[in-house]
C-alpha cells in the first residue's frame, strides 16, 4: 500500500508529503502544535477528511499525539506511527481498507 499522505513528525516541526505516482510530488513544513494549520494545507491540497492514507514517522511522542488525534477527528480510521527501532504502534481499532 502506498500512502496518499506522507509525515515526518521531527524535533521542531513536522514535514508532509503528497504522494503522486509513487513519489513525493509537494512537501509542507508544519508546526507541532498548529492544528489550524494542518486543516488550511489540507484544504489546500484538497485532502477529504477521511478520504485519504495516511503514514507518519515521529520522534516526538507528545506531537505525535496531537497530530493522531486531530486525524481521527477529521475520519481517519487507522493511523500508524513508526518509530525508529520499534515494531509499529497502532493508535486506533479500525483498518479501513
Amino acid at each position: 500500500m502506498t500512502p496518499d499522505v506522507v509525515v515526518d513528525i521531527g524535533n521542531t516541526r513536522m514535514k508532509w508529503g503528497r504522494v503522486r505516482d509513487g513519489r513525493i510530488a509537494d512537501v509542507a513544513r508544519l508546526k507541532h502544535d498548529d492544528a489550524v494549520g494542518w486543516k488550511r494545507q489540507a484544504e489546500l491540497w484538497d485532502i477529504a477528511p477521511g478520504g485519504v492514507t495516511w503514514a507518519a514517522a515521529s520522534v516526538v511522542p507528545a506531537a505525535t499525539t496531537r497530530f493522531r488525534d486531530w486525524l481521527l477527528s477529521r475520519g481517519v480510521d487507522c493511523v500508524e506511527v513508526r518509530r525508529p527501532g520499534l515494531n509499529t504502534r497502532r493508535l486506533c481499532t479500525r483498518l479501513r481498507l
